[in-house]
Order: C-alpha cells, then structure tokens, then sequence
C-alpha cells in the first residue's frame, strides 16, 4: 500500500522519540556515581527527548494547518525548556546562583503550554458553549485545590527570603496549579477519545508531576542529581513528541458530545469537602479560593442546566406539537402508540379524515380550512379528552384508545362523529362537518404500529367509499392481504363466467300508487354458498380494473330479464348503478345502445344511476358520456344527491333526468323538521330544473306521506320492498298488480 507523503519520518520521528528516552533511562539505572554531575548525561543525553520532540511539534505544524499555530507555540515553548536545561547545567550548576536565567526559561515553557493547550482547545471545539466550559472549569479548579490542599501548600506558606526567591519559589507552585487547572478544564470540555490529545495530556501531566515531586524534595532538601525522578522530564517530553507524530483529530460539537458529569460531580463534591476540612484544620488560603471558584462554577453549570433543560423541553413540545391546531403531531402520535402497544393490552388505532375538505379551501379559501381545522381539533379534544389526539397531516387526525372490557369502538367513534355533526360557521356561511373514520384493533388486526396505522388507514377508505362514516378493518377490504387477491380472482370469473346474482328492489309512483319500477343491485354467490354485497367487492373490483366489466355483466343480465317480463309489466322501468369508471368508457353508450336492441327494450325505459361524486371527479368527461346516452335515449339519474360536493351551478350544467334524494335526509324525515327542509328545498330544485325526484331509504308510513305532500314522484325503501330475487319479485308484482294505493294522511 502507498504511504501518503512524510509517514515514513513520522514513523522513525516517533521511533527515535522512543529509543531516545529508553536509552536515558537505561543511563540513570546504571548511571556510574549517582549524585555527581555528569556532562555526557545531564547535558547530552538527557536533552535528545527535549530536541526530538520540538522537531515533532514543528512536524506537526508543518503539516496540520487548523492546529499550526498550537503546534508552533508549543515547540517554541520546548526550545525554551530545552535552552534553560543547559544553561541550568553548564552555567547554573557551577556558580549555584538562584534565581537566575535557567529558571525564567523554564517557567517561559508554561506560558507557551498555557496558549497551546488553548489553541488546541478552539480548533477541536466547533463552537464555544459555556455550559461545556463550565465542566472544565470545575474540574480544574477542584483539581487544583486538592493539590494545592494536599501537596503544594506548605511550599506556598513557608516561602522566604529576599523578593527574587520568594516570587520564583511562589512561580514553579502556581504555574503548575495553572497547568492543572488547563489541563483539566480542556480535557473535560473536549472529552477527547482520540489517542494523540490523551498522548499530550499524559506528557503536560508527567512535566507537572515531576515539577511538584522536584518541589517537595527541594523543600525537604532530599532531592539527588541523576535519581529516578530525573526520568519524568525526558518522558514527558517523548509523550508531546509522539502527540505530535499522531494525525490530526475531528471536530467536536459542543453540543452533541456526549455528556460525562462525573468529572464535575467529583471536583464539586471534593470542594465542598476541602471547604469544610477548612473548618477543623488549617488549609492554604489558595487551596481555599480555589475549591470557592469550583463550586461557583458548579452553580452556574447548575443554573446553566435548568436554562437548558427548560429550553429543550420547549423545544421538544415544538417539536412534537401541530402549530396550526395545538394537538400531538405525527411524530408524538408514532411514540406514544408505540408505547401503548405492549402485550396484554387492547387498543384502537382510529383515522379521521374530513370528507369535502378540499372543496372547503377552494371555495372559502385557505385561511377559513384552517378556521374550520382548528375547530374539528377542538371538538374531537374535547371527545377523545386522556386519550393522544393528533394531527396527522392536511385534514387527517388520528387517535387510539384503550379499549376496557365491555368497550366499543365504533360506539366511541359513533359519538366523536356526533360532535363533528354540529353546525360551523364559516365565513358567513353555516356548514355541517362529515368525516371518515377507519379503525383498526391491537392485537385482533395486528400487534406492530406500522401495521395498525395501515389497516385504519385501509378501513377509513373504506368508509368514504361506502359513504358509511364509520369502517372496522376487515381482511376482505386489504388489497395486499391473500383472502383479498383470492376474493379478487374468484371475482374475475364469477364476471366472465356471468356467475352474479341481481337483486331488484320495486319502486312507488306515489301520484298513481302503482309500483313504478325497479332497482337492479348486484350480489355474489361464491362457491362457499356465503352471499357477498356489494359493498365487499365493489371496492377490490375497482382497485383491480374490473369495474367496467362488472358493469356490463349486470347491465346484460338486467336487461335481459327486464325484457323477459310478463306482458303486463312491460312498462316498469328499470334502473342500475353505474361507477365514475365506466364515465371514462367512451364506448359505453354503444354497448348500452346494443343491449337494448337486443333484447328489444326502449331506451327511455332505462335508467342508469350515477353518483354525484362520480360526476364531480371529471365534471368535463361525465357531460360528454351523458350526453352521448341521452342522446339514444337512455335517462341519466343523480344517485345520493346532496351528500356529496357539486355546486348548483355545476347540477345545472348537466343534462340529467332523475335526482335521488340520499336516505340520510329521509331516514328520519317525519321526526326532524331539518331533514323536512331539506327534502322540500330540494324537490323545489327537481321542479325548477324539470328533474323528477326520488327518494330512498323510506322505512315508514309516516315518512311516505311526508314525501308524497312534499310533491316527491318516486318513493324507494324498505317499506315498499326490499331487494328480492328475480322469482320473488315476480311474485311481489303479481301480489301488487295493478296498484299499490297510496296512504292517506
């Protein structure tokens, strides 16, 4: 492998650093007559350390551009240390003088490690942050106060003698408490794994050691020229040379290095110990003073948190809260079910979509959607109040509940929507709210978070398709789940082999009281003998592109029965559903067209019913296929009218023949004066625009004398009949021909 350029004298820089030290080392141990002064190891040998490592730092300035200037101080500083060790050996060891210059060289050295450590520090930090400052000054104040408690007090109080003495004894002490109080500070701010600052950390700490140690025996007059404390220095000097020959270090983020408390934590419990070994014993002032200014630095690293603390609880609120309407945001949602869905516990996972919501922000504009945003959350917190409430994006909200013994969901979803159904006022408007509400079970439907918000994300489509309001998660409604792909192709050739079942529900001429005509609704049989409805395949039957023959296949068997009726019901008339998919079949007129010829119906005996949403998806479309089966003849219907979302100017724009009045608005027509004033509005519209007017859903008496004094034409429900086989209806006819009288009041 190719060395990039200068490894190779890194590596023998770092290699001679070594070897230079082990061969002091093995001079001291084997040094001739201890005690005396020996130039070849006290000037020669002894230095080589001090001059490698200086060419190391110059090395590493060299090649190092973000710490050059640390690096250069640094060695300048080694130089300095290195000068004064042979002037103290050749000039100072022979006239004994004291102070004199040896000593302000190396007393320059701790200067010069003072600024580098700091460089050092600025360029590995990426940014100041006072709370990771703080860290490191508590250590290095501590630190320092239990050196200068325990080791380097007395020198500090028995200092004597003339000025010059007295301020060079008080310097080595107080330099090395200020080397302490970098070290550690700097340490603690940058907790540093990397090996070369721990290598340059280790090599100040050594120099400081062997600073205090050379103290303490000079204070007790025990020091010995060529002892094994002589090594310190030389090793001190070999660990910066070898920090210097490792690479460069990263940056670090203040913010995101992980936070270590225990060196704070030790140094403030020390300090406050020194304060109050203060009380039984004499301490130095110094000792005193400096354990003062650790534990005021831990006090405003105490405040500091508490700002920080609060800051970030602020900031995960934020974070995990919807601005516009003050509920949980997705991201808290996600948490806290994740959280909620352990073993044993029952839980229902509800999606809630607003149904028109984008017609609201078209038509009212994105200022009132926001309006009307803010009061669903509102009314949906005040139902769902202790359970989490969020807002999952756009219109969607979502929420789960845990579900007691006894519970039921859709009963709890049942009165949330009730709290939607109450009037808004929006911009000088008043509107009722409607939604989609899925649901989804832990652990019936799944046990993972991910799975559960899929499945209610799946049933609540499920209900806007049916119009139901409410859908429970069900297998046969999950597109991805195998029963789903086997219903699927079972359906493909139940169609192809014309395997389906139509059903006919009779309609009321309420003018005549005769039974007017018929609904075709399609069922499927499936070899198991269960009878599916269409709301268990009409879905999977669009979503697998088989809608439009799912349409021509009733349309055939329809009308082929139609036209097979006893003479004397030749002139019922028929209707069938027909989706927004087959208005995008150009050739559906045709076919229609072909059938009724077929089978020798007249077109204006058939009605195909069409549902208002259909109409809306693809307004331009939907008016040319109408208008293509008007013209042979075949009447167009407007099924569920008034649940959906077209503007009167749209209806009118539109060349239908039928309005069907949506069961919502006749279900309870005879109890609620609303539902009256709807029904009337909307029977003065079919007359204004020549339309005739059916209404379904009729399930008593009262509500069909209501329709019938409305002016209503045509009456549809459980109360006339219900959907019967093709056998039973015959019977029904016979039973009801020539009439069915109306009901009188």
């Amino acid at each position: 492998m190719r060395r990039r350029s200068g490894d190779g004298g890194t590596v023998r820089l770092r290699a001679a650093l070594v070897a230079s030290w082990l061969a002091f080392a093995a001079s001291v141990v084997w040094r001739p007559d201890r005690g005396e002064y020996q130039p070849w190891l006290d000037v020669g040998l002894y230095n080589v350390p001090f001059v490698l490592a200086t060419v190391a730092c110059l090395t590493r300035a060299s090649r190092d551009a973000a710490q050059r200037s640390a690096w250069r101080v640094l060695a300048a500083g080694l130089a300095v240390f290195t000068v004064g060790n042979v002037w103290g050996s050749l000039v100072t060891g022979h006239d004994g003088s004291y102070p004199s210059l040896a000593d302000a060289l190396w007393l320059s050295f701790y200067g010069c490690a003072y600024v580098a450590i700091v460089l050092i520090a600025r360029s590995r930090l990426d940014r100041f942050s006072p709370s990771t400052w703080l860290d490191g000054a508590v250590g290095g104040f501590g630190a320092a106060a239990l050196a200068v408690a325990f080791v380097l007090g007395p020198m500090l109080a028995d200092t004597e003698g003339r000025f010059s003495v007295v301020a060079t004894n008080l310097a080595y002490p107080t330099a090395d408490i200020l080397l302490i109080i970098l070290v550690v500070t700097a340490g603690t701010a940058l907790r540093d794994r990397a090996w070369s600052w721990w290598s340059l950390v280790a090599g100040l700490a050594v120099l400081c050691v062997g600073d205090i140690v050379y103290l303490l025996q000079e204070f007790d007059d025990a020091y010995t020229e060529g002892g094994l404390l002589d090594l310190s220095w030389p090793l001190g000097m070999m660990l910066i040379g070898l920090a210097a020959c490792a690479g460069g270090s990263r940056t670090v983020d203040p913010d995101v290095a992980p936070r270590h408390f225990t060196v704070p934590t030790v140094f403030t419990v020390s300090s406050v110990g020194l304060l109050v070994l203060g009380q039984r014993r004499e301490l130095a002032g110094v000792a005193i003073g400096l354990a003062v200014a650790a534990i005021v630095a831990a006090a405003l690293r105490t405040a500091l948190t508490v700002r920080e603390v609060r800051s970030l609880a602020a900031s995960r609120r934020e974070a995990r809260t919807d601005d516009l309407t003050g509920l949980a945001n997705r991201r808290a949602f996600v948490e806290g079910l994740d959280a909620a869905l352990r073993p044993g516990a029952a839980v229902a996972v509800m999606i809630i979509d607003l149904d028109g919501f984008k017609e609201v922000n078209d038509s009212l504009g994105h200022d009132t959607g926001d309006d009307l945003l803010r009061i669903v959350a509102a009314r949906l917190q005040r139902e769902f109040a202790g359970s989490v409430l969020a807002r999952l994006g756009g219109d969607e909200f979502g929420v789960f509940v845990t579900v007691g013994p006894g519970d039921d969901p859709v009963e709890v979803a049942r009165r949330a929507m009730a709290t939607l159904d109450e009037p808004v006022a929006l911009a000088d408007l008043v509107v009722r709210i409607s939604a989609s509400i899925g649901i989804a079970l832990h652990p019936q439907h799944g046990s993972h978070r991910r799975e559960l918000l899929r499945f209610a994300d799946i049933a609540m489509y499920e209900a806007k398709r049916r119009r139901s309001t409410i859908a429970l998660y069900d297998r046969s409604i999950d597109p991805e789940a195998p029963d789903r792909l086997r219903l699927v192709g079972e359906l493909r050739d139940a169609i192809e082999h014309r395997h389906l079942e139509l059903h006919y529900q009779p309609t009321l001429d309420l003018a005549t009281g005769r039974i007017h005509g018929m609904e075709a609704l399609v069922r499927w049989r499936r070899a198991d003998g269960s009878l599916l409805y269409p709301d268990s395949f009409i879905g999977p039957a669009e979503r697998a592109g088989l809608i439009q023959p799912l349409t021509r296949a009733v349309l055939e068997q329809a009308i082929a029965f139609r036209a097979d009726l006893p003479a004397r019901h030749r002139d019922l008339r028929l209707s069938v559903n027909i989706s927004g998919h087959d208005l995008l079949d150009e050739t559906l007129a045709a076919y229609v067209t072909a059938q009724l010829e077929r089978h020798a119906m007249a077109a204006d005996h058939l009605t195909l019913e069409i549902t208002e949403t259909a109409l809306v998806a693809d307004l331009d479309r939907a008016r040319r296929s109408i208008d293509a089966l008007r013209l042979h003849g075949i009447r167009i219907s407007v099924d569920d009218f008034g649940v959906g979302y077209s503007s009167m100017a749209q209806l009118v724009g539109l060349t239908v023949d039928e309005l069907k009045i949506d069961r919502t608005f006749v279900t309870d027509l005879a109890s609620d004066r609303r539902m009256e004033a709807i029904v009337r509005s909307t029977v003065a519209l079919g007359r204004a625009l020549r339309l005739d007017l059916v209404a379904e859903g009729i399930e008593d008496e009262r509500s069909l004398v209501v329709l019938r004094d409305l002016g209503c034409d045509i009456a549809q429900g459980y109360h006339i009949a219900r959907p019967l086989p093709p056998e039973q209806l015959l019977a029904f006819l016979a039973e009801r021909a020539p009439a069915v009288s109306t009901p009188d009041r």
